[in-house]
């Protein structure tokens, strides 16, 4: 059994060029399992840092005390964490629109009317100024205006303290150290905002550096009144991975043709005391000063969310009431946030906003990194082509358990090392192609090995082969006496110059079933040899089967008549036969059946019988055939004819295999490998182990493709 060296390697390259190919372009369900492996490295980190971040948050009794973040609340709080020396302060709140209060609405409303009232009041004077003859006139009219100037000036003293956008952006200006945040869309989303920046948006932008950052469509923005105010603006853009886990940030992305950073990172600078004209990047890091941050694609960072202790966390009437310690934020970066913005990463499904932007920090000022460093798709690569070829090598000169052990090796090596590259140093090696590898390189080469081999002796020395114009059969054969007879009265016939396989179970007793049985091989195999394909019709040619089909089934009536013939002189008296025949014409199986003797077909790991037996199966007595060769001057022969295909199996058997051994098990034999004579051999061992209470024949034929 021998196979090129040739057709192995072209298999290894095949699979090598495959896996590459997803490789490069990040082929979808290899990225996802991927994303599996590095989440699970992810979770091994033992390394912990801590970030300077405090975060506030809502919480039950602030919004039944103040309802959901009023700006005025919020103000108030910039207020007390500026007094506590907050070193930065993130409102973790998109501020876009003017707040809801009808309560100041009315009041705005009260002004409107005093103003339209004082100025009715100014004209009057003025028209009756001639008409007023005494002073106490005079002094109701100037009371009149008096009272209305300092009902106005209430009513503008209530409206000024109930307008929570004046107090937060008054708050913001006072505190200067507050980062708001901005929200772009990624191109290609829906969205119904506006595109729109002003210059005091813009300020917070810089030029196209070097690689491309992810490009964004439109953006919201606070409010002109928070926006002219805030320290730095920096965006809030969430981009998700394939399988839609979140695990990086884009630190810079792109609009209007300059470039944004995010909101974590100018929460950074501003805690480095630096300005964001102090970034440097190109497509591989981000440099603040001495501080260089490595980029994954688009400017994006890798976040690390396992190495890093969580923040510590109050309550936002914590704050307020003054039972938070100043001491916990001062010099620190306090993050305001709500509980609503919850985010899917590999740390959990439900992150809330202000952790993720916590862990950013970290990551960034902890010098926590994870990075795929420009050499990691080489190696990887190099590595794919290398383990291709041992396995290639392995597989084609070794034995199977050898080679799989290597396969082994290969993978836990290759595990082994990202695991530690990741741990130790933050690099990220890609582990599920390596896998494909090595599963597709295996499969493909152990079928290969193991698959149906072609249809010559040198693969199948012991059997027998026939060929058609379009398939081969490979053939084996085994009669046996069993473990009760004392002679073997069945006879079989390979054939392969007329492609016939046949098998026939003598009855009748004495010497007659052997003979019997062999005149019906012989006569049929030599009809078939000496029929011409031009010879006429017979009178009982049946025209729902093809000419090889009439043949055979002619040649088995005519065998009928030579054994009944023969059957009159006194020792062949009374002998009979079954016969169950098949030829192989092109891709067509003909069948000619007499008797209890059976033809199966195997075809996608399923058994059917094609024949039908001719006994008195129904009444018990299965021994007692209804119709056999011999016993009369005609017979009636069952007839079929099908379509092989590569791949099926066909049996023909006597009655002492199938009476012995069961459908399932025979099923089970002829699946167990590809060697037709094994196959045989199994049978027949099987039947004489479940008792051998009868001769057994079996013949069985593997079809390939030509």
């Amino acid at each position: 059994m021998k196979k090129t060296l040739l057709a192995y390697f072209v298999i290894g390259c095949v699979a090598a060029s495959l896996v590459l190919a997803a490789l490069f372009v990040e082929w979808y369900p290899l990225e996802t399992l991927e994303y599996k492996l590095y989440d699970l490295r992810m979770s091994l980190q033992q390394e912990m840092v801590s970030a300077p971040v405090v975060i506030v948050k809502a919480d039950h009794a602030a919004l039944k005390q103040a309802g959901l973040w009023p700006r005025a609340y919020i103000g108030l709080l910039v207020r007390r964490l500026h007094d506590y020396q907050a070193k930065v302060i993130g409102i973790d709140m998109l501020l876009d629109e003017k707040e809801f209060n009808p309560g100041l609405d009315e009041i705005r409303e009260l002004i409107s009317k005093v103003e339209s009232r004082r100025t009715q009041i100014g004209n009057d004077m003025k028209k009756r100024r001639n008409q007023i003859k005494n002073d106490e006139a005079a002094q109701i009219l100037y009371s009149y205006k008096d009272e209305s100037a300092r009902m106005l000036y209430s009513l503008q003293q209530a409206a000024k303290r109930l307008d929570g956008d004046l107090i937060l952006s008054s708050s913001i200006a006072e505190a200067n150290n507050v980062v708001l945040p901005l929200l772009f869309t990624p191109e290609g989303q829906n969205n119904n905002y506006h595109s729109w920046t002003g210059d005091y948006v813009k300020r917070n932008s810089l030029p196209i550096f070097e690689g491309g950052a992810i490009p964004t469509r439109t953006v919201v923005v606070p409010l002109k009144d928070f926006a002219f105010v805030a320290q730095a603006l920096g965006h809030i853009t969430r981009i998700a991975d394939k399988d839609g886990v979140i695990r990086s940030e884009p630190l810079l992305v792109s609009y209007a043709g300059r470039l944004f950073p995010s909101f974590a990172l100018e929460l950074v600078i501003k805690y480095l005391d630096r300005h964001i004209t102090d970034i440097h990047a190109n497509g591989y890091s981000l440099k603040i000063n001495d501080i260089t941050v490595p980029l994954y694609v688009n400017y994006r960072l890798l976040v690390n969310f396992a190495g890093q202790d969580t923040p510590p966390s109050y309550s936002l009437s914590q704050v307020i009431s003054g039972q938070a310690p100043p001491e916990a934020f001062k010099n620190k970066i306090v993050l305001l946030g709500t509980s609503g913005a919850h985010l899917r990463t590999p740390a959990g499904i439900d992150m809330p906003d202000t952790i993720f932007i916590a862990d950013i920090i970290g990551t960034i000022l902890g010098r926590h990194y994870i990075t795929r460093p420009p050499w990691a798709l080489p190696l990887e690569s190099a590595f794919i082509i290398f383990s291709a070829t041992v396995l290639v090598f392995s597989i084609s000169r070794l034995r199977s358990g050898t080679s799989a052990v290597i396969a082994f090796v290969l993978l836990c090596s290759w595990s082994s090392a990202a695991v530690y590259l990741f741990l130790a140093y933050g690099y990220w090696i890609k582990m599920s192609y390596e896998l494909a590898l090595i599963s597709i390189v295996c499969c493909a080469l152990l079928y290969t090995r193991l698959s149906p081999l072609g249809c010559t002796k040198e693969n199948f020395p012991d059997a027998h082969i026939i060929e058609s114009a379009e398939l081969c059969l490979t053939v084996g054969a085994q009669t046996d006496i069993g473990l009760i007879r004392q002679k073997n009265e069945d006879s079989f016939c390979v054939a392969h110059d007329i492609s016939l396989l046949a098998v026939a179970d003598g009855v009748g007793g004495q010497a007659n079933g052997e003979v019997a049985s062999r005149m019906a091989v012989d006569a049929i195999s030599e009809y078939l040899g000496n029929v011409e394909a031009g010879d006429k019709k017979t009178d009982t040619y049946i025209n729902d089967y093809s000419s090889a089909t009439n043949k055979l089934g002619e040649s088995v009536r005519l065998a009928n008549k030579a054994i009944y013939e023969a059957s009159g002189n006194t020792p062949l008296r009374k002998m009979g036969t079954t016969i169950a025949a098949a030829m192989l014409q092109g891709n067509r199986l003909s069948v000619a059946h007499v008797g209890d003797s059976r033809i199966y077909l195997v075809r996608s790991q399923n058994i059917e019988q094609l024949t039908d037996d001719h006994n008195l199966h129904e009444s018990g007595m299965k021994h007692v055939l209804t119709r056999a060769l011999g016993t009369g001057p005609d017979v009636a022969v069952d007839l079929d004819e099908l379509t092989l295909t590569a791949g099926d199996i066909a049996i023909l058997c006597s009655d002492g295999l199938n009476t012995m051994v069961s459908d399932t098990d025979i099923l089970s034999a002829v699946l167990a490998g590809s060697d037709p004579q094994v196959a045989c051999r199994r049978l027949v061992a099987l039947a004489n182990k479940r008792g051998g209470r009868d001769n057994i024949t079996v013949i069985v034929a593997y079809a390939h493709k030509k």
